[in-house]
């Protein structure tokens, strides 16, 4: 059974205005959960996947060729090489490209970042 949360329309008023959004918090919460039922358009992927991780980290470029979005990053921490390639793809005048990006956290509280 799914549980909305009082942050969704936060998240799809970021994702809207900006076209990127980071979610962090803590393990365990529901963050992907959340992101997977309100994005449900979005391709998810996962860097628990060492292929995926593997591009990501010595590609990263390559990485967003392949994976063009509307895309759902999770766990994002473990390749930091993937923001600044994102940067350069993703400008704030093509506000219509939709990333997300979910890095676990293991301390407690969450974080809502949209960036151009």
């Amino acid at each position: 059974m799914y549980i909305k949360r009082h942050i969704e329309e936060v998240l799809k008023s970021a994702i809207n205005e900006k076209g990127a959004l980071c979610v962090t918090g803590a393990r365990q919460v529901g963050k992907s959960t959340v992101l997977q039922t309100l994005f449900a358009g979005h391709r998810g992927l996962t860097l628990d996947d060492s292929r995926l991780l593997r591009l990501a980290l010595e590609q990263p470029e390559e990485f967003f060729e392949q994976f063009e979005p509307p895309v759902f990053v999770d766990e994002i921490q473990y390749a930091p090489s993937l923001f600044p390639s994102r940067r350069r793809r993703h400008r704030p005048s093509n506000t219509s490209a939709k990333l997300i990006v979910q890095p676990s956290k293991t301390s407690t509280g969450t974080a809502v970042s949209s960036s151009p």
